[in-house]
């Protein structure tokens, strides 16, 4: 899971360093990521493009829980062309749910 700060503006830098904790997280493998999007101001447009081109998602899940969440999460996932599948979830349990059908087979 990677979580953006609340309450902050979201950079190219930020999601930079965030995309690779992810990738960091993978280990290789692609994996399901959860993305908690929750109370974050602002998302700028390279912030969204470096947040949209996870190379090592099995899938994402934007994990959001106001109208400006699913606002900002629309913007990320209409960024670009997805290298995978990308949903928005109001709900945690929800996006895990989703997210497990996207697990590895070991």
């Amino acid at each position: 899971m990677i979580t953006l700060p609340a309450g902050e503006h979201v950079s190219k830098r930020l999601a930079e360093s965030k995309s690779e904790e992810a990738r960091a997280l993978a280990a290789g493998v692609p994996r399901p990521l959860l993305i908690d999007i929750r109370g974050v101001k602002s998302i700028d447009r390279n912030a969204r493009t470096a947040l949209g081109a996870a190379e090592m998602s099995a899938a994402v899940a934007l994990l959001g829980a106001s109208p400006v969440d699913r606002v900002l999460g629309n913007f990320v996932m209409g960024s670009q062309e997805p290298r995978c599948p990308v949903a928005f979830f109001a709900s945690r349990g929800e996006a895990l749910a989703w997210l497990a059908g996207f697990l590895p087979v070991p």
